[in-house]
């Protein structure tokens, strides 16, 4: 488990003022007591668990708190002041997505990890030199455009999914170049890596079967306009990203279908030739099925993110905390209503007007009443998410038949928003007499009350493009639900190309 603000700092540039007494010896003693006491400062802000903050400049809000005899009082102390400041800066802090920045900012923020990469992504495309991303670039300082932003995307090739679709919201003109930076060795390395984390097994690697040809009809015209624009390597990678999770049961049914279509039926000599087609071959793209998965089990992924505020380490020597860059999770303006995912690029463009995007909630979260369900993908996971619906809808139908009556609550329009295309009732009951013997079984003896005393938990829930955190309080611990592994945090779920997290603060 995991608290809801848990962080980590990092300091990437501190100075430090000492008096001019002292010898050589005594400013080395304070210089290694401020790194010592540094690392144990825990601090916790009002940002949500994914927010990610790069803060310039942070004076030191308890000039010589670190360096007091009583060193547990003066981290206390210090802990306090360091915390409001922060807060401080979050309150202030502009999105680069969203606005320019003007060159007073002392603060930026990013949404998501996503949102964080697109707008990197752009920055090392047009060549800017912002301050919030100077700490994050140096170590690419001596490469080319061209090889920095393969190197970030494979840095990051867990979130490259997510950015690729906010990237794609932009004109052809901007987005075009930058894709087609990629060089077809770049985009085929990414590709292996985005399935290995991801967990699909493409069906075929034959010419015919390529993904950029077999996924081009669940594309959006904008994007297939472009396609042609780039490298063969590079459009599969491109599709591949748009259509995940769902990526290897979509090109199986693509498969599918043109087998069936080529299958011809040779008619009487008196009839007209006919030739017999699937008759789900104008059913596309209809309902998304799961996806078929690896059996092996790929190297586990972090279940989180640190969250981070940079403050660098390097010679301390100013009573100043300066913060260049180095971000931390996923996060939300106070006052500002979330919207739709599209980078704005002020320096090339106005901000539009925003498709509403609920994926992006408020900075208070969404209360909800069954903070529980995210429990059964504890259950689901171990089963492979078995049946022919997504594990989205896997998760809403499950949880809905375990309560004893259904009633309203927000959670169910995110689930059906980020599910896609409704299935029918007929479906998902048939789904449900097949599961619920499962789920019954697994759960035989393990809990001290019906599963739906459990599910009809509140909570709040943080859902993004990349990351489920849902918040409990320490009194919502139970002890046969942790007996169960119910409450055990799933990580990163590839079924639903999110990490989950519970947090207990």
């Amino acid at each position: 488990m995991s608290t809801a603000v848990s962080q980590a700092i990092t300091f990437h540039r501190v100075a430090l003022s000492v008096p001019d007494r002292g010898d050589f010896q005594k400013r080395q003693q304070w210089i290694r007591q401020v790194k010592n006491t540094l690392e144990k400062v825990s601090l916790q802000t009002a940002m949500p668990p994914q927010a990610i903050l790069v803060i310039r400049h942070l004076e030191d809000p308890k000039p010589g708190k670190l360096l007091v005899a009583n060193q547990w009082q003066g981290i206390r102390a210090w802990e306090q002041a360091a915390q409001q400041a922060l807060n401080d800066c979050w309150r202030t802090a502009v999105r680069p997505a969203r606005s320019s920045v003007p060159a007073s900012a002392n603060s930026v923020w990013f949404v998501d990890r996503a949102e964080w990469l697109a707008c990197l992504s752009w920055n090392v495309q047009r060549g800017h030199d912002h301050w919030w991303w100077k700490t994050v670039l140096q170590k690419q300082a001596h490469h080319s455009r061209e090889e920095t932003l393969f190197q970030l995307w494979q840095d990051h090739a867990q979130w490259l999914p997510a950015t690729v679709s906010l990237l794609l919201q932009q004109p052809p003109a901007q987005v075009v170049p930058l894709l087609a930076a990629l060089q077809s060795h770049q985009a085929e390395q990414l590709l292996e890596q985005i399935l290995h984390i991801y967990q699909c097994s493409l069906p075929s690697h034959q010419p015919k079967y390529s993904p950029r040809i077999l996924l081009r009809t669940y594309l959006a015209d904008s994007v297939q306009a472009i396609l042609p624009r780039l490298e063969p390597a590079t459009q599969s990678l491109v599709a591949v990203c748009l259509t995940l999770p769902n990526t290897v049961q979509l090109i199986e049914r693509e498969i599918s279908q043109e087998t069936a279509a080529s299958t011809e039926i040779t008619p009487p000599p008196s009839a007209p030739e006919t030739t017999v087609v699937s008759e789900t071959a104008a059913a596309r793209p209809g309902n998304v099925q799961p996806i078929t998965r690896l059996q092996s089990n790929p190297q586990k992924l972090p279940s989180r993110v640190p969250r981070i505020v940079a403050i660098e380490s390097t010679p301390l020597t100013s009573k100043e905390l300066s913060s260049n860059d180095k971000p931390l999770e996923d996060s939300h303006q106070p006052d500002e209503q979330m919207v739709a995912s599209q980078i704005i690029d002020p320096e090339v463009q106005e901000p539009t007007e925003h498709q509403e995007f609920p994926l992006e909630p408020t900075e208070q979260g969404i209360s909800t009443a069954v903070g529980g369900l995210w429990y059964l993908i504890n259950i689901l996971s171990p089963l492979a998410w078995p049946g022919q619906i997504t594990p989205w809808h896997q998760l809403s139908t499950l949880a809905q038949a375990l309560l004893p009556e259904p009633f309203p609550d927000p959670v169910w329009g995110y689930l059906a928003e980020i599910a896609g295309d409704p299935i029918s009732q007929e479906i998902l009951q048939q789904w449900c007499d097949q599961i619920l013997p499962q789920v019954q079984d697994y759960l035989a003896g393990r809990l001290e009350h019906p599963i739906a005393n459990y599910l009809l938990e509140p909570a709040t829930l943080y859902l993004t493009r990349t990351h489920v955190d849902v918040i409990f309080t320490l009194d919502q611990i139970r002890l046969d639900v942790r007996m169960a592994g119910l409450d055990q945090d799933p990580g990163w779920v590839p079924a639903l190309a999110r990490v989950v997290a519970f947090h207990y603060e």
